[in-house]
């Protein structure tokens, strides 16, 4: 049997969607500056998607490349020349790659950093 002692407590019931106070009606504005803050990530994640298919396409036709050839060495020293000239090739370029990504990451970080700062100052908020 439920205590009567203690009501239940329940939400009021409000007749619409009122913003704290504080933001002085600019939610829209700052809704806006969040979309656009979005879409410049978005762009960005795609940058980095492309730049990271590209080279996995390039790796991809150097590892065919490198099989055959392995596949015409003649002997186990040509063998393992092969595999040396390929494994020192492959770091190099993964390595150029990390720094690309590196890069990349670090410019569009910078970049959505400074839209979003500059679109910010558009959507002033007032102090509670």
């Amino acid at each position: 049997m439920p205590d009567q002692t203690h009501p239940r407590k329940t939400a009021p019931k409000a007749a619409g969607f009122m913003p704290a106070k504080g933001w002085d009606g600019n939610l829209a504005s700052l809704l806006a500056v969040n979309e656009r803050a979005f879409r410049s990530w978005a762009r960005g994640v795609s940058a980095f998607t492309e730049e990271m298919a590209r080279f996995t396409e390039a790796r991809l036709r150097e590892d065919n490349a490198a099989w055959q050839v392995l596949a015409a060495c003649r002997s186990p020293l040509d063998a393992f020349e092969c595999q040396r000239r390929y494994a020192e090739k492959a770091t190099e370029q993964y390595l150029a790659e990390a720094g690309k990504l590196s890069e990349l990451a670090m410019t569009l970080a910078n970049e959505n950093l400074a839209a979003l700062q500059s679109e910010a100052g558009e959507a002033t908020v007032s102090t509670l």
